[in-house]
């Protein structure tokens, strides 16, 4: 079938359960590969994992992830873990308690899809994230939009006081990189920049770009 998009295969890798094997795979090749990208950048970069809800619904899932960590050997304080926003996140109280304990034990845990999902700013407020990722579609909105604009200026100004980090998501041209670098984002992330790309394709353009 060649490349198939996540927003087709994670569905049903979700509702099959799936997810779960899936998901304890990716986390374990990013952290053997996040161990290789370090030892030729001095330990510098972090590596960033998708987490389903799904996922974090498991029981042990927590000691999974810490056994994952600790088992490849990568730097825990390297690693970040991705949850899309969702109303079990904000309201499964089980939930909250595993994301405080991988918190707690030295893992990143950031908002993806900001701005999509439910009760954004309740998140913010409530769970001991370490940041969150502008959703591509706000960025799309700012603009055209400048009242979207504003309000997402006063939601990172929001987030640089609480010391967390912001990435702006879907930055695809320099007319979208120039209006975002207005908000004062931490990071951008886009086709501006790359497409996804394979493993030793990113070794290449490690390479290529040293002095970016």
């Amino acid at each position: 079938m060649g490349v198939v998009s996540p927003f087709e295969f994670i569905p049903i890798a979700e509702k099959n359960n799936a997810i779960n094997r899936i998901g304890d795979f990716v986390l374990e090749v990013a952290c053997r590969q996040g161990n290789i990208l370090n030892e030729k950048y001095n330990g510098k970069l972090r590596v960033s994992v998708n987490i389903s809800v799904i996922q974090l619904m498991q029981n042990g899932f927590v000691s999974k992830v810490i056994s994952i960590i600790e088992n490849t050997g990568v730097d825990k304080r390297n690693v970040i873990l991705e949850i899309t926003e969702s109303y079990a996140i904000e309201t499964n109280i089980d939930i909250i308690e595993k994301i405080v304990k991988l918190r707690d034990y030295g893992v990143l845990i950031v908002i993806d899809d900001f701005g999509a999902g439910y009760s954004s700013i309740n998140n913010l407020i409530q769970l001991p994230i370490a940041g969150f990722k502008i959703d591509k579609s706000i960025i799309e909105k700012s603009l055209e939009n400048d009242d979207a604009f504003y309000m997402m200026q006063a939601v990172v100004a929001y987030a640089h006081n609480m010391k967390m980090s912001v990435v702006a998501e879907g930055v695809e041209d320099k007319l979208m990189l120039d209006r975002i670098r207005k908000l004062n984002v931490d990071y951008i992330q886009g086709y501006y920049y790359s497409k996804p790309i394979s493993f030793n394709e990113v070794l290449e353009y490690m390479e290529n770009n040293k002095s970016t």
